[in-house]
């Protein structure tokens, strides 16, 4: 698969898919005011974005506002209110720990721009590195060669269902 080039329609789409899967894990904060902090950055992050590097700021944001609700605690900078002023460069709020190592929010790679849930390689989707998991066979056998499998997010645990139904002309 090609990369993908970055406009401005891809990471609204980004952004949008991380902003319905924040909103969804807002109950696992226990807190009531741990819920009103996230739901002021999730609205000042919505605000933003007006140049294509506001809006990859505002996108990686998003993702590690989401990478901090899947643990169902809010992490700096999201443990204080979203600042009034234009999103601040990301490597000043975050301890240089985590901004380094990726210690604090997952892996380096999430750090480094791996904010897009479609950056996952759909040749690999065994992790070994080999091209040739579970993905890539069920594209052996897709009638469109993985076309449409290709632009379908895949989980990193979990399932992916695929189902294709085609009639065939009878001869």
């Amino acid at each position: 698969m090609e990369p993908e080039e970055e406009t401005e329609q891809t990471l609204n789409y980004d952004f949008n898919y991380n902003l319905v899967l924040c909103k969804s894990l807002m109950n696992k904060l226990s807190l009531p005011q741990e819920r009103q902090l996230a739901t002021d950055w999730l609205l000042k992050l919505s605000t933003c974005g007006t140049t294509m590097d506001e809006m990859r700021l505002r996108n990686m944001f998003a993702y590690l506002l989401l990478l901090s609700l899947q643990d169902g605690q809010l992490r700096p900078p999201f443990d204080s209110a979203a600042p009034a002023a234009p999103l601040p460069a990301l490597e000043h709020l975050l301890p240089s720990v985590a901004y380094e190592s990726g210690d604090d929010f997952g892996d380096a790679s999430g750090l480094s721009g791996g904010y897009s849930h479609r950056e996952q390689s759909y040749d690999d989707a065994d992790g070994s590195g080999a091209g040739a998991g579970p993905t890539r066979r069920a594209c052996d056998y897709s009638p469109d060669g993985g076309e449409f499998f290709a632009s379908q997010p895949v989980p990193r645990c979990g399932a992916f269902c695929y189902l294709a139904v085609v009639a065939r002309q009878d001869q």
